[in-house]
Order: C-alpha cells, then sequence, then structure tokens
C-alpha cells in the first residue's frame, strides 16, 4: 500500500514539473486555458482562506443541485478536494444535503447516526457508506465534518442515492425490515409464499452475480414488488402529513428501487459468462448495458424523490463516479437483445439529472494529469481487508487532461458553461479528456459536464487510522 512517506519532495517536484511544462507551451489552447480556469491553493479541507473558491460564487448561481465526480473511487487528493468544495458550499452558497453514491436503503441509518453524538464516527458511516469510501482515511474529513454541522445549528442532511446494496448486512436486514413494516399496514400481512419471493429477490439483488433470475421468474418478481409498492402507497394515501407517513413514502420509494435493481440482476444474469480474456464480452453486451442503465435510472429517480419531497426548495450536492453524473449517454454496443429493434446505449443518471433540472444542476467531472489511487477491493476470510491500487500514467500529448497540465496549474475549475454558447469554441469541438475517459474518445467537453475539476497529480487514498 503506498503512503504518503515523500509527501513533500514529491509536491515540489510536481510544481517544478508544471511550471516547466507551462514556460515552454505555445499552444493556443494552453495559453486561453491560463488565462480563464479558477485556480486553487490547496486541497486541504480545512483552511482559513477560501478566496480563491469565491468565483464558483457566480459560475454556480443557478444552480440547484451540484454534482461531483471522481475518476476512479481510490483517489485520494479528489476526497480531500471535493470535502473543501462540500464545506464552502454549506457554508458560503447555502448547500444543505449531500447525496452520497451509497445505498438508499442504508443511508437513512447513517444519517441517524450521523446526528447521534453517543455513535462514533466510524460506527455511524460503516452503517452504510461503501467501503471504498467509509476506509479512506481522506474521507474521515468530510464525515466529520457533516457530523459537526448538526451541532452548528444549520446541520448537512446525507442520503444515498444509490438502488444497489452497499453493506452486506442489507442481505439479511432488508427483508426483515420491509416485512415488519408491511404487518403495519397490511392485514395479516405477508403469507409464507410471499416472504420467501421477498427474501429470495433480495437475496439475489444482494448476491453480486451469484444468483441467476430468469424470464419467468423476473416477470413474478416484478408484478409482486409493484402490488407491494401499490399497497404502501395507498397506506400512505391514507394518512396524513405524520411522520408514519414520511416513513411509508420512504419505503414507497425503496421498493422502487428494488424493482430497478431485480430488473438489473436478471439482465446481468442473460449476459455472457465472464472470462477474464475478454471482459468485453460480459461488460459490453447489451445485456449488461441495460442493467447499468437499470441501475442509474433508479439512482436518478432516488435525487429526484429527494427533491421533489424531504428537498423540496432546498440545495443538493451530489458525490458520485464521473460516470454516474456525466451528461453524455454511451455509444451503442455491436448487438441488440432479441426484443428491440434499437442497439442499446448507456445512459447514466446524468443524463436524467440534466433532462429533469436543466441547467439547475452543475456537473463537475475530476480530470487528472498523473498519480496514483488505491481503493479497498476484498475482505479476507480472516476479516482482513486488501487493497488494490494503480496509477494514472501521464494523460497523452494533446488531450484536455494533457493541456491543463501544461497550463501549469496544479488545481483548477475549468467552467464550461462559459464558452457553451460559443460554438467554434475549441472546447465546442471534439477532443479526447482522457484516455481512461469516455473510452478514450473524443467527446465535446460542453456537452459531457459542466466543469471539470483538474488535478495535475493526485494521491492515492490511504486506510483510515483504526484499521489494520
Amino acid at each position: 500500500m503506498r503512503r504518503f512517506t515523500s509527501m513533500i519532495g514529491a509536491a515540489i517536484g510536481v510544481l517544478v514539473g508544471v511550471e516547466a511544462a507551462a514556460s515552454d507551451s505555445n499552444d493556443k489552447r494552453v495559453q486561453w486555458l491560463r488565462q480563464h480556469v479558477i485556480e486553487i491553493a490547496t486541497p486541504r479541507p480545512l483552511v482559513d482562506d477560501d478566496a480563491d473558491l469565491r468565483p464558483l460564487a457566480d459560475v454556480l448561481a443557478d444552480a440547484r443541485v451540484v454534482q461531483l465526480g471522481e475518476q476512479t473511487h481510490g483517489d485520494g487528493t479528489a476526497f480531500l478536494l471535493r470535502t473543501r468544495l462540500v464545506r464552502f458550499l454549506h457554508e458560503q452558497l447555502g448547500f444543505d444535503a449531500v447525496a452520497f453514491e451509497s445505498g438508499f436503503y442504508e443511508c437513512q441509518a447513517v444519517q441517524a447516526a450521523l446526528s447521534t453524538a453517543s455513535i462514533s464516527l466510524h460506527e455511524a458511516i460503516d452503517r452504510g457508506v461503501y467501503p471504498i469510501w467509509a476506509e479512506s482515511r481522506q474521507m474521515q474529513h468530510l464525515f466529520a465534518y457533516l457530523r459537526g454541522t448538526h451541532a452548528s445549528g444549520r446541520p448537512v442532511e446525507f442520503f444515498g442515492f444509490d438502488v444497489q446494496f452497499s453493506r452486506p448486512s442489507t442481505r439479511r436486514q432488508l427483508s426483515t425490515d420491509l416485512m415488519e413494516v408491511l404487518e403495519q399496514v397490511v392485514s395479516p400481512g405477508l403469507d409464507a409464499a410471499q416472504r420467501q419471493q421477498l427474501d429470495s429477490i433480495v437475496q439475489a439483488i444482494a448476491g453480486a452475480g451469484q444468483y441467476k433470475i430468469d424470464v419467468e421468474t423476473h416477470v413474478s418478481n416484478q408484478q409482486f414488488l409493484e402490488r407491494l409498492r401499490s399497497t404502501l402507497r395507498s397506506a400512505q394515501t391514507a394518512s396524513d402529513a405524520t411522520e408514519p407517513s414520511r416513513s411509508l413514502r420512504w419505503w414507497v420509494q425503496v421498493i422502487r428501487g428494488l424493482k430497478h435493481m431485480e430488473r438489473s440482476t436478471h439482465l446481468r444474469s442473460l449476459a455472457p459468462p465472464f472470462n477474464p480474456a475478454r471482459p468485453e464480452l460480459t461488460f459490453g453486451s447489451p445485456f449488461a448495458i441495460r442493467a447499468g442503465n437499470a441501475r442509474d435510472l433508479g439512482m436518478a429517480e432516488n435525487i429526484q424523490w429527494w427533491l421533489d419531497g424531504p428537498g423540496q426548495d432546498r440545495k443538493l450536492i451530489v458525490w458520485a463516479a464521473n460516470y454516474h453524473v456525466g451528461y453524455r449517454r454511451g455509444t451503442p454496443t455491436g448487438m441488440r437483445l432479441p426484443d428491440e429493434q434499437d442497439k442499446p446505449v448507456s445512459t447514466p443518471a446524468g443524463v436524467h439529472i440534466q433532462r429533469m433540472l436543466g441547467d439547475e444542476a452543475y456537473t463537475f467531472l475530476t480530470v487528472v494529469y498523473s498519480g496514483d489511487w488505491a481503493a479497498p477491493s476484498i475482505r479476507t476470510a480472516e476479516g482482513e481487508l486488501r487493497w488494490t491500487e494503480g496509477d494514472h500514467p501521464p494523460a497523452a500529448t494533446g488531450t484536455l487532461a494533457a493541456l491543463l497540465h501544461e497550463a501549469g496549474r496544479p488545481l483548477a475549475l475549468l467552467d464550461l458553461r462559459a464558452v457553451r454558447k460559443d460554438a467554434d469554441h475549441w472546447l465546442n469541438q471534439p477532443i479526447v479528456i482522457r484516455a481512461d475517459l469516455f473510452n478514450g474518445e473524443a467527446v465535446v467537453p460542453s456537452r459531457c459536464c459542466d466543469g471539470i475539476l483538474f488535478i495535475d497529480h493526485m494521491e492515492p487514498s490511504v486506510p483510515r487510522t483504526d484499521r489494520r
């Protein structure tokens, strides 16, 4: 596991390299970037002076939702910098909620625990946040800040928007919790066969590909879940704006998410078996594309649910992977599903969010020039959490990441909305952003997002201190 053993020397080397690149370039695009990016002084979340971020007040003046993407789930510098942005957006621009790429069901417990001082911070986030973030030392700054807001009089609400399960305990707990709710509103509750069907759905979703759902079972599951959802909606309508009604509204949305993930699991069952020598046959199959789309649609619907309900008239920060928040659809696959005429394309949640909110949504994608990443991957039989690590090789010459590197700003924000109406601007022409973004295809940056958060050198995520 890489650690920050030579952080000062690496930082000096990066700054010298960036300055040298900046002085050598005569590319007019690089010169334009030097003049127009917003330079960020530091990624450190707790700084006394946010003068470098104040231009964001104008950039985000019309935004109700700000989405913060990340290039990988192991980018430590990005974790710190985006935590700083969360703090600034809350304290200076009135954003008072964070939607996190973790389970919608599980993160209700995280929110309750963050607002309870007697529960340790680590125990709170372990209740529902994906380990890729929960186990990261750099991420502890974000969760400590969120907890601190509950004592400040201006609390930040935290909720998960993923329909995919984020914790192993969900396999055991979700069915039990939902059955208890149904027993309170349905007489005499679920019979044995219905309980078995609900539990089998949850087990299949939690099984990460270990369980298959055939077509007949899929149709039956969807009908069953819709009946449960209709039952709870009727019970909710029969009540008023009481706490039980608000709880039922949340459970209706949980079941909506189960429908999406059951469909996703079913579609993945139809994809070709995974072959390590040819992974594209599985992940690039039309079934896998449709499965991912089902998940992302559920993500977008959970965000919309919050904006239309608990978050009415409030402002939201979304924290997720670049892919999920970006506006660009994927390219069609080479095959068609048996029952469709059109080739499927990947449609991330960001496409739905942009369609729903228009200019009220502002999305930053994180773009890295070079560096390292690391993230927890598997837990051994002994309970040890193993980490996987890798690198961000220097971006190829001529890519947008390389041009930003040549501009000589180690940390910067690039506002793409400012040039979107100028059809002849070079940022409105196809360019490869990075080889590992958008499959290395040349894209129009201003159509993929509203802004870019650029990090010249990425330090990896490292394990939090209470883990060995």
